[in-house]
């Protein structure tokens, strides 16, 4: 049986305490300088987030892995 999105989502974010990061002025304005060189703007806007909202990422990315100043447990 599949489950409507929406009600999974919302059964889904109650049961692991899920919070939603808003998008702010500050997440835009580090995604211009996060990762000045880097064409992926998903990468820069997870980047810019996790740098805003001081969240560690978890990524496999290379690219993410090196930023400085950002925190990051990498996923091998």
């Amino acid at each position: 049986m599949h489950e409507d999105f929406a009600v999974w989502f919302a059964r889904t974010s109650e049961d692991v305490e899920l919070i939603e990061a808003a998008l702010n002025w500050e997440i835009a304005h580090n995604m211009r300088y996060i990762l000045p060189n880097h064409r992926d703007p998903a990468d820069r806007f997870l980047a810019a987030t996790a740098a805003a909202y001081d969240l560690t990422l978890v990524t496999a990315d290379q690219k993410l892995i090196g930023v400085p100043g950002l925190k990051v447990l990498a996923n091998a």
